[in-house]
């Protein structure tokens, strides 16, 4: 319980030093996390019913969700499960709420006025959408996952919305400036 804290702590300080700017800090935080996991390897090879039983797995799904979010922003790449080392059902609701965070970057991109950039985001959340709606696994191995995804859906109109909003925004402002 103490590591599933501590990896809970390092992931949610990443993506805050993350959506701030402060990207080393947020790459430490999520290397951190990383070591605090690695470490618990021997007892989770003994005990695999405790990376299933539910204690650990709210922090690896932070903790995916901080990897991915700083490789997408850093490199605009989605690392794979292999490249994270987690097993799958953290993955995939970790991969679930990452549209979160990049409805996030979004905005603030949006904020100053980097249009393309967040139209670039928009197609990330959409791609990964697309290939998360295509999963089908019952709530009992998948907890709420169908939950995650319906909530996507929703970032992402409203995510489009505001990018057409600031889209005619612009041009209207260059309108009006002729």
């Amino acid at each position: 319980m103490k590591a599933s804290r501590e990896i809970l702590r390092y992931s949610t300080e990443a993506t805050r030093l993350i959506h701030a700017g402060d990207l080393p800090r947020a790459l430490e935080n999520i290397r951190r996390a990383g070591d605090v996991y690695i470490s618990l390897g021997s007892v989770l090879a003994e005990h695999p019913d405790i990376l299933y039983s539910g204690i650990l797995q709210g922090a690896l799904v932070e903790y995916v969700e901080a990897y991915m979010t700083y490789y997408a922003i850093t490199e605009g790449r989605v690392p794979s499960r292999a490249e994270i080392g987690v097993d799958h059902v953290s993955y995939l609701l970790g991969l679930a709420d990452f549209i979160g965070e990049l409805k996030r970057h979004a905005l603030d991109l949006l904020l100053i006025g980097k249009l393309e950039e967040a139209e670039r985001v928009l197609r990330l959340m959409k791609y990964v959408y697309d290939n998360l709606r295509k999963v089908s696994f019952p709530d009992a191995l998948l907890p709420g996952f169908r939950h995650k995804i319906d909530t996507a859906r929703r970032l992402i109109e409203t995510t489009q919305e505001l990018l057409i909003y600031s889209k005619n925004a612009r041009l209207a402002a260059g309108a009006l400036s002729k």
